[in-house]
């Protein structure tokens, strides 16, 4: 009976300590204390100022500009004074126009020039003006000399445009010739040389007839 009571002691010791263990197992736990954290700063975006659009520029008005009235210039009076060319070999003559035959004759002519290259100073040569066949007056040299056509032919002078043969040289000239006495011509000219029409040659030609 002793060991029986004891057995059975025994058992409900180990089931009272069985029935305690389970109860701590089983029990809940307190929850964990957690400490509360604190809100993080959201970082801010650096705000971009907005440049201000430039003013326009301000454009002044143009200033008024007064009507001027045109008034019409009066033609300039003549000077009396025609001069064209080199020497003013293209001014009229004067005095009415003649039909020449007074000038027709044999003549020695004579030109001086400084332009001339190489100091070319042509000799007084042998000349002569002629009516051609159409009534036209001429101008003829025997050899060297001067060649062309005479027009306008006045009591007070004539013009001469033509050629003067030199050697080797072709020598295009224009003269005005005003009367200088019986018989005597003289007047200011121009000419070309051999075609060179950036330089006019002034010369003086005196004409004697014979």
């Amino acid at each position: 009976m002793k060991k029986i009571f004891t057995s059975f002691v025994l058992g409900g010791t180990f089931a009272v300590l069985f029935c305690s263990c389970n109860a701590q197992q089983e029990a809940p736990l307190p929850p964990a204390t957690q400490q509360p954290t604190a809100p993080q700063a959201i970082p801010q975006q650096p705000v971009v100022p907005v440049p201000a659009p430039a003013p326009a520029p301000v454009v002044a008005a143009p200033p008024a500009t007064p009507l001027v009235p045109v008034v019409a210039e009066p033609d300039a009076k003549p000077t009396g004074k025609i001069k064209k060319g080199v020497g003013g070999i293209d001014k009229p003559l004067p005095g009415k126009e003649t039909s020449g035959d007074e000038l027709v004759g044999n003549y020695t002519c004579t030109i001086k020039t400084g332009d001339l290259p190489l100091g070319i100073s042509p000799p007084p040569s042998g000349c002569k003006i002629y009516k051609a066949g159409d009534g036209s007056l001429k101008m003829g040299s025997n050899g060297n000399g001067i060649t062309g056509d005479i027009t306008s032919p006045k009591a007070s002078g004539f013009f001469i445009i033509g050629k003067y043969q030199l050697p080797g040289n072709k020598f295009n000239i224009k003269a005005r010739m005003s009367r200088k006495g019986v018989g005597k011509f003289s007047g200011k000219g121009r000419g070309v040389l051999n075609g060179n029409k950036a330089k006019a040659i002034k010369y003086t030609l005196t004409m004697k007839k014979k």
